[in-house]
């Protein structure tokens, strides 16, 4: 935010609204200023302020001035399976702001894609092909479910399993 002159009118307002409820954050955000210039007021006043709250970091504003419905909203949308940067594309918020919001109503926190590579890809397809063994499937249509090719490939991939390491 741009450095703004506020009058004497404006932090009256911004005093207005702490004194009613909002945080400093939010009565900031509504004035035009910085929220430690809403603090610095309070405190010129005599009025005692609130504990800061758990929002300690440069994402403050952009999460305590939006409404409680969209926090929920993005908090759905995470657990729905959309990565942080989709949804903060869709409510036009960075990516770590999105992680603030999610850490605000405590939810866990995904790794970033799932497993990559050719080993990931391999055991996936070995636990499919014992999962259809267990199911009474002939190697023969396992192998032709799963691409391998031969029945040889197949018989070999359990065999490896029924070995003890």
């Amino acid at each position: 935010m741009s450095r703004r002159v506020i009058s004497m009118e404006g932090y009256d307002e911004a005093v207005r609204l702490y004194l009613s409820g909002k945080t400093c954050a939010q009565a900031a955000y509504i004035v035009g200023c910085k929220w430690n210039n809403v603090r610095d007021e309070l405190k010129r006043r005599g009025i005692p302020a609130r504990p800061l709250s758990h929002y300690k970091h440069r994402n403050q504003s952009a999460i305590l001035v939006r409404p409680d419905s969209e926090l929920r909203a993005i908090l759905e949308a995470y657990q729905s399976g959309e990565s942080m940067n989709t949804i903060g594309r869709r409510y036009r918020m960075a990516g770590p702001t999105v992680r603030s919001v999610l850490c605000h109503f405590g939810e866990p926190i995904r790794g970033r894609g799932g497993p990559k590579g050719r080993r990931a890809f391999r055991r996936d397809r070995d636990d499919a092909i014992r999962v259809l063994r267990a199911a009474g499937w002939t190697l023969d249509e396992i192998a032709a479910v799963v691409a391998l090719g031969s029945r040889e490939r197949v018989r070999q991939i359990l065999e490896e399993e029924a070995v003890p390491a």
